[in-house]
Formats: C-alpha cells, sequence, structure tokens
C-alpha cells in the first residue's frame, strides 16, 4: 500500500532515466529517517521528485544540467515538500 506521500508523486510516468544510488542515498543522508534533516524522505519519493526535476530542468533552469549537488538535492527536496507536505510550504 502506497503512502498518501507517494501517491501525490506516483502518478508521474517513467522516463527511462538512470537513477544512481548515489544521489538517492546523498538525499536520505540529508532528508531521511535519521538524517541531518530528518524530513522522512524514503526512496520512492525521491526517485519520484527526481524524476519530475529532471523532465522539468530544461524549461525552469535553462543551460543547466543535473549534476547530483546540493543545488539538485535543495530542488529535490523542495519538489517533495511541495507535493507531498504542502502544509510546510
Amino acid at each position: 500500500m502506497k503512502t498518501p506521500q507517494v501517491e501525490a508523486l506516483s502518478g508521474m510516468t517513467p522516463l527511462g532515466f538512470d537513477y544512481t544510488n548515489n544521489f538517492t542515498n546523498y538525499m536520505l543522508d540529508f532528508y531521511g529517517p535519521n538524517g541531518i534533516y530528518d524530513y522522512g524522505f524514503t526512496h520512492e519519493q525521491i526517485n519520484l521528485a527526481t524524476q519530475l526535476y529532471k523532465t522539468r530542468l530544461a524549461v525552469n533552469y535553462p543551460g543547466q544540467e543535473f549534476e547530483g549537488d546540493s543545488v539538485d538535492r535543495e530542488r529535490v527536496r523542495d519538489i517533495i515538500i511541495q507535493t507531498c507536505y504542502p502544509e510546510l510550504v
């Protein structure tokens, strides 16, 4: 059974992006359970939000590429918060 947070993101269709465990683990280190900022984000939330972020990247941030850095981390975090935890916005 999917949580309401995962349901909020799961309407997206897979686009064949190759998600690395490195970025997911990097996100979990910050925002996962027991992370620096423990928002309790899950692997699935991070992967779906990363997919959405990558599809929007060229439109919202022309000329920028996904680097898996702190900028991408914070933008993916914001997508999860806006989508799954709107009361925090």
